[in-house]
């Protein structure tokens, strides 16, 4: 066979080959009950032996098959991953799988509009053999890492030309072979192919797969060698690719390149081309524009998880406003200070991240983040809270702040602002008792609502819990906590709990 690959030009290689098949059977030959066997056996006179033997199907026809090929080495004795499909008309058997002994086998009885059919899948060896001059396509499809170490091969060996000819045959399937790697470790030498290529086209199709976190200041220099080369609006055109996959962006691997941006915007920032300053201008209004709606999306979820949501983005955010300093984005950050400022950002969130700064950076690293006019609003607000009147012990108000229009919860809201009523009993049908449920739930708000089954419609029955009074006293006390922090008073400092006053504030809510 080696003798036959050679003359035909064609390389060869052993396989694993997976193969499936599914046939059309006979009903009455296969996995019939046990009363069924009885029945056959009292009416064809069988004995008694027969009972609980399973009978072999007829297989009647074949459906449908595939084969996957795996595992390969080649003619060198090289095992390579690889996998991929082939199809019928590029198959040869030696003798049908129907032939051999399945290593598993499963029969779908006769439901009515399918079944009545067997499914057999098989371990064959396969010799497979390929021209010689689709080598690099055949084995690139499988392997994003054997694309790029023979395009860097072939740069080097042959020249750029031949490697362009190879790369031009990539770009069809390129963005499905990257994805399926996932391979980080090959960004660097995928970028050092995409400028040894000398050609803006392929080498943005090289990079157009990536992502966004891909960017990190270990590629940092080539990028800077790249954005040389080719210029900021070639890579411009890769940014707008990246951000409209944002929505698939996840935490996990967002929130830490967002704090890690400080050393890429400085890295980028270092060499001095105009290209790279105009790049990391760019990731920081890219990072807060997606840190922003993250923000919105914590302050739009429920009220006892809002602040622990917060807290999570913290860090990300402070490292966000040292890359804004850094690669002078002073519109970045103003847009970053009023928004941490406007009435919608909690107070006690702002408590944190102050902490967190402070933690982080120490007081001189605070002067140099320029946080004193949020420490000074963050302050005002803490104490104009602390102004206001304590809650009544008579006083069972609970302030709503739900938008929904709907009759429903305009009587609810009520309900809810009404000082001396703490139980409503409120005859609703079932959709319209779960729209309330959802608005309670929704704000965490403390009421309980159950659902008196009797008469019709049932009743649902609210009622105020002394929880309205445990949560707004231990709001007080995290405000007053969070104002002995700002003033860096011992008080706070001898509290004896590390954790941010927002946490805190959280775990006295859920409790």
């Amino acid at each position: 066979l080696r003798e036959v690959a050679k003359q035909l030009d064609c390389d060869v290689a052993l396989a694993l080959a997976d193969v499936h098949e599914i046939w059309s059977c006979e009903e009455e030959e296969y996995g019939y009950s046990q009363s069924w066997r009885r029945r056959r056996r009292h009416d064809d006179g069988d004995d008694a032996s027969d009972v609980g033997r399973d009978v072999t199907p007829e297989l009647v026809e074949l459906n449908d098959s595939e084969v996957e090929l795996r595992h390969f080495i080649d003619a060198q004795g090289k095992a390579w991953a690889a996998s991929g499909h082939v199809t019928e008309s590029e198959l040869c058997y030696t003798k049908p799988s129907v032939d051999l002994d399945p290593f598993k086998s499963e029969h779908e009885g006769y439901m009515g509009n399918w079944g009545n059919t067997v499914e057999r899948w098989y371990h064959r060896a396969a010799v497979v053999l390929w021209p010689r001059e689709r080598s690099f396509i055949i084995r690139a499809k499988t392997s994003a890492k054997f694309a790029i170490e023979e395009l860097a091969s072939t740069t080097r060996l042959e020249g750029p030309e031949i490697a362009r000819s190879k790369a031009e045959q990539l770009v069809p399937f390129w963005a499905r072979v990257w994805r399926e790697s996932n391979d980080s470790r090959l960004v660097a030498k995928a970028m050092h192919v995409a400028l040894a290529l000398d050609s803006p086209q392929l080498a943005l199709s090289l990079i157009l797969p990536m992502k966004m976190e891909n960017l990190t200041s270990g590629n940092a220099s080539v990028l800077v060698e790249l954005l040389e080369r080719y210029g900021f609006e070639w890579l411009e055109q890769a940014l707008t690719e990246w951000r409209s996959r944002d929505e698939r962006a996840s935490l996990e691997e967002r929130l830490p390149w967002i704090s890690s941006s400080p050393t890429l915007v400085r890295s980028l920032l270092a060499p001095g081309p105009a290209p790279a300053q105009k790049l990391a201008r760019a990731l920081v209004g890219e990072q807060w524009t997606w840190l922003a709606e993250r923000h919105r999306s914590a302050l739009g979820g429920r009220t006892a998880h809002t602040l622990e949501a917060l807290a999570t983005l913290a860090v990300p955010t402070l490292r966000l406003i040292e890359s804004c300093l850094a690669s002078g984005r002073e519109d970045v950050y103003t847009q970053i200070r009023c928004f941490l400022s406007s009435p919608e950002y909690p107070v006690l969130a702002l408590v944190n991240m102050l902490e967190t700064a402070r933690r982080t950076y120490g007081a001189r690293g605070l002067d140099a983040l320029d946080f004193t006019p949020l420490q000074s609003h963050c302050a005002s607000k803490l104490e104009a809270l602390l102004a206001t009147p304590r809650r009544a012990n008579d006083d069972w108000s609970i302030a709503h702040s739900g938008r929904c229009p709907c009759e429903l919860c305009g009587e609810l809201s009520r309900f809810l602002e009404a000082k001396s009523r703490t139980t409503l009993e409120w005859p609703l049908a079932q959709s319209r008792r779960a729209h309330v449920h959802g608005i309670l739930d929704g704000h965490d708000l403390p009421v309980t609502h159950t659902t008196r089954r009797v008469g019709s419609p049932y009743t649902l029955v609210l009622v105020k819990t002394s929880a309205l009074f445990e949560r707004e006293a231990a709001e007080r006390a995290a405000w007053q906590l969070g104002l002995d922090h700002l003033r860096n008073e011992p008080a706070a400092r001898s509290s004896g709990d590390s954790r941010p006053v927002g946490r805190r504030r959280g775990a006295a809510r859920r409790a």
